[in-house]
């Protein structure tokens, strides 16, 4: 709870219908860029209807699985 009060973290809410995450964030990711003074994590944003499908490419390095891991 301290740590969400501090990183201006928000509690989800699940609904059935879909899952809209916006301007997502790896809370890891996150503290290294903080830590080293890198300003170039770009959030992400999420749409996905029920029983629909994300398709994610790009090359290497791109992020794939953190987007993974923050959905």
């Amino acid at each position: 709870a301290w740590l969400a009060l501090e990183r201006s973290y928000t509690k989800p809410e699940f609904v059935d219908d879909y899952l809209e995450l916006q301007s997502c964030r790896h809370p890891v990711l996150e503290q290294f860029t903080v830590q080293q003074k890198i300003n170039r994590f770009v959030p992400n944003d999420v749409s996905l209807k029920k029983g629909g499908a994300l398709l994610i490419t790009g090359p290497n390095m791109a992020g794939k699985s953190t987007i993974m891991r923050q959905v």
